[in-house]
């Protein structure tokens, strides 16, 4: 397990690439929508998404390493970048592949935060479960 979130859970999933489950609608959309940029022909600083299940419970993306401290004229430059695709760009949602900073989180859309976190809260999220126990299922996997 690499890291979670109030709608993902980030898990290695060998080869380079990092499995992000869906623990609700939120990440659900997430996925999706992070799916639907990579699939675009274009150069935005992403760990790009390479595969995803069926309904969007999981997507699996590119693992990027963590590098030195992301400055703030590259924090600048990337938001810039990514303008009008989503604005959760700091440290922790930053990494190296191939020597370029990327995004790592990117899914957190205007559309899906509007669909799922306006006026509601993090915490009131309702909880997306395909089958009990999906996340342990992934706890410490390959």
């Amino acid at each position: 397990r690499l890291g979670s979130g109030s709608s993902r859970v980030v898990f290695a999933s060998g080869r380079g690439s990092v499995k992000k489950l869906a623990k609700n609608s939120a990440g659900l959309a997430q996925n999706q929508a992070e799916w639907e940029i990579s699939q675009f022909n274009l150069n935005l600083p992403i760990a790009k998404a390479i595969d995803h299940a069926r309904e969007f419970s999981w997507v699996l993306a590119e693992r990027a390493t963590q590098g030195k401290k992301f400055s703030w004229y590259e924090h600048y430059g990337m938001e810039r970048k990514l303008q009008g695709i989503c604005s959760d760009i700091c440290q922790q949602n930053v990494g190296r592949i191939r020597g370029r900073w990327v995004a790592l989180d990117y899914g957190y859309t205007a559309e899906v935060s509007d669909k799922h976190y306006s006026g509601k809260g993090f915490g009131s999220l309702k909880n997306f479960a395909t089958e009990p126990g999906l996340i342990a299922k992934y706890n410490g996997a390959e």
